[in-house]
Order: structure tokens, then C-alpha cells, then sequence
């Protein structure tokens, strides 16, 4: 550990007890994927035996962009998922998410099977809780946590 760094800064991503994906079969239209993900309240799911994943930005664009929605959602999934192990820390997760510009990020188990999704809102949470910050950026925090309940 470095100078100034903190211990929770290294707690792994195991620790979070994330739940199971929620994985769909490859036909599922992107109005099951939107229904599914409001129903199961999750931002992304993973779709087929590749584990490609959608997420509720990508059934938007599709839908935004015409596609009916009955449209197979697989035709919107990104196939080449961020994959981070389970036990790498969830600052290193962050890290990952933030250097490729993602939102979510499928986690593997040992076996590289993807045993999690861990949304960036989730994982900066960790992180600024594990964070010593000024009385307004702790509240900045607070506020965004309201906001994205509503959403």
C-alpha cells in the first residue's frame, strides 16, 4: 500500500455480494430486456452463451433509433465485455470502467465465468465511501444517490 492510501481502497470486488447476473437467452426481445431489467431493477443484463451484454443505454439507442420492440435485443449487445476478476479491488474495477468508458462491467469467477455485473454507480459508491472528502463533495454524493434512485 502506498502513502496515503486507504485500506477499503483494496476491498475486493467478492466482498461486495453482488448478485447473480441476470442472463437471458439469446432470442429476448429488447421490450423482455427492458421489462426484465425494470422488473429484476438492474441497468444491464447478459444475453446468449457468449455472455454479451445490454445495457438500458443500449435498449434506448435501439429504440430511439426506430428498432421495433420486438427486435432481437442480441443485435444490440456488446459482445466484448469488460471483464474483471471477482477478486480484484473494486477501485481497480472503477479504474477499468473509467479508462474504457464503460458503465458496466461483467465480473468472473475463477473459471472466467461471469459471475456478477457491477454497475460504475456501484463501484464509485465503494469508492467514495472508502474516501475522506470534503462536507460538500459528501454531500454532491448524497444528492446523486437521490437522483439516481428516481431514475
Amino acid at each position: 500500500m502506498t502513502s496515503g492510501s486507504n485500506p477499503r481502497d483494496s476491498v475486493p470486488i467478492e466482498a461486495m455480494l453482488l448478485p447473480p447476473p441476470v442472463w437471458l437467452d439469446d432470442h429476448v426481445s429488447l421490450h423482455d430486456v427492458a421489462r426484465i431489467m425494470c422488473d429484476a431493477a438492474v441497468s444491464a443484463v447478459i444475453i446468449g452463451p457468449h455472455a454479451a451484454i445490454v445495457t438500458e443505454r443500449d435498449v434506448v439507442r435501439a429504440l430511439a433509433a426506430g428498432e421495433a420492440p420486438d427486435a432481437p435485443a442480441l443485435h444490440y449487445a456488446s459482445p466484448e465485455t469488460l471483464r474483471v476478476p471477482g477478486a480484484a479491488s473494486v477501485a481497480q474495477a472503477l479504474a477499468a470502467m473509467l479508462h474504457a468508458g464503460v458503465r458496466h462491467v461483467v465480473i468472473v469467477d475463477a473459471a472466467g465465468v461471469p459471475s456478477a455485473v457491477l454497475p460504475l454507480s456501484a463501484a464509485a459508491a465503494v469508492v467514495l465511501d472508502a474516501t475522506a472528502m470534503p462536507n460538500w463533495l459528501s454531500a454532491l454524493r448524497i444528492v446523486l444517490r437521490v437522483e439516481s434512485v428516481d431514475l
